[in-house]
Formats: C-alpha cells, structure tokens, sequence
C-alpha cells in the first residue's frame, strides 16, 4: 500500500481545471483560487476573480498559500509577459490550465537559473519545491540543456499536461521525491521524455511519448 500523503494526490490528479478547493481556505491575496490572463491581467490586482486577473504566474505564486488553485487562462506565458524563471510551485498550490486537451493553448515557454542541491546549476521551467501539482499546461524551454519541470522534493503531482520541444528533457525527477507523472505527453523533447535518477520513489503511468529522445533515462537507485 501507498501511504496516504500519495493516495491523497492522485486524487487530485484526477480533478479536472474546472475544480476549486474548500472554500475555507485562503491566501494571502484572499482567495482560494487566483486567476492569471497574459493578455489582459494586472499584477498590481488581486486576481480574485476571472474578470479581474493577474498578468504572471509568478505573481499568482508569490501570493498563493496552501490549497490555492492557480487558474490560466489560454495564452502565451513568457519573458516578453512578464514572467521571472524559474516558476517555483509552493507546497498544496495547484497550477492549472485546460486538463481536458492536455494544456493546448496554455503554454509556458521559458526557463531560468536554478541551483539543484544535487546537481548545481540547472535551467528549468517549474521547479517544485515539496508537492504542488501542475495540470493542463503545455511547458516547454527552449534554453539550452533546458528542462520543462524539475522535481527534487516531496511528492507533487503532474498530470494531464503536454510537455514538447525542450531543449533537454521534458521532467528531471532526482533526490528522493515521490512524484505522480500520468496522463500526459512528451513530443519532441531533445534528450529525453522523463529523465529519473538519484533515490526518487516516481509513480509514472499512462504518458505518451513521441519522437522524443529516449522515453524514460533511468538512473542512479
């Protein structure tokens, strides 16, 4: 059996982008789910509301507390929107755009510096800090040796998502996290679909993968 911290978050996995959480919990910003529109947001707001959204990922980060669902609306989330790389995913935050088509239309394109405690300096997209989930996002970094996610701690959950044209690979799974990665698509990654080394404990099931290096580059124990 799974203890029960895993079997909680592949249920969430299987919630879809239209989900809230419990309406008791709050964030910093007020709410339990903010909202984030490229095109039309305002950083300067409180993204509370779809009619009044923040502009960056980065922002509805920074205000996000435990249990708070960030809602993307389809749209190009980038350097040239205003987003800071790389986007660092709180524990209990879910990031989600459109579970249902695997994140068309909702793409995040970029990568930034981050210093791995186990394997120095990396360019990633999202990095997850302990938990959190991502779903129905398209997440690509074209930078070099770039990858899409990078996951070292806890036990977060990606599902649903689409995962292409990474200069590296499309998830880098290491230290001794437990992640849950289904449902999702790896096209055209560069090096590999799913890279897994170090002592993680990774639940991988049901992903597709095409004309993407190696599928899954297993290592370490």
């Amino acid at each position: 059996d799974l203890p029960l911290s895993i079997r909680r978050q592949r249920q969430m996995c299987i919630r879809d982008s239209a989900d809230t959480v419990n309406p008791t919990a709050q964030t910093k910003a007020g709410s339990a789910t903010l909202y984030v529109n490229p095109a039309r947001g305002n950083d300067a707001g409180s993204g509370a509301t779809a009619s009044a959204p923040l502009k960056t990922i980065s922002r509805a980060l920074s205000l996000a507390g435990p249990g708070t669902i960030v809602q993307l609306a389809p749209g190009t989330y980038s350097v040239e929107s205003g987003e800071s790389f790389p986007l660092r995913v709180p524990p209990e935050v879910s990031v989600v755009g459109n579970a249902a088509t695997r994140g068309e239309g909702v793409t995040v394109v970029g990568g930034g510096f981050f210093m791995s405690p186990s394997f120095a300096r990396q360019n990633v997209g999202f990095v997850f800090l302990n938990g959190g989930r991502l779903s129905g996002v398209t997440a690509t970094n074209p930078n070099s040796r770039g990858s899409g996610v990078w996951v070292e701690d806890g036990q977060p959950v990606l599902s649903s998502n689409t995962f292409t044209r990474n200069a590296r690979e499309g998830v880098f799974v290491t230290g001794q996290s437990a992640p849950l990665v289904e449902n999702n698509v790896f096209q055209r990654n560069t090096g590999n679909g799913i890279a897994l080394t170090r002592s993680n404990r990774a639940i991988v099931r049901s992903n597709l993968f095409q004309a993407t290096g190696y599928a899954l580059a297993i290592g370490g124990s």
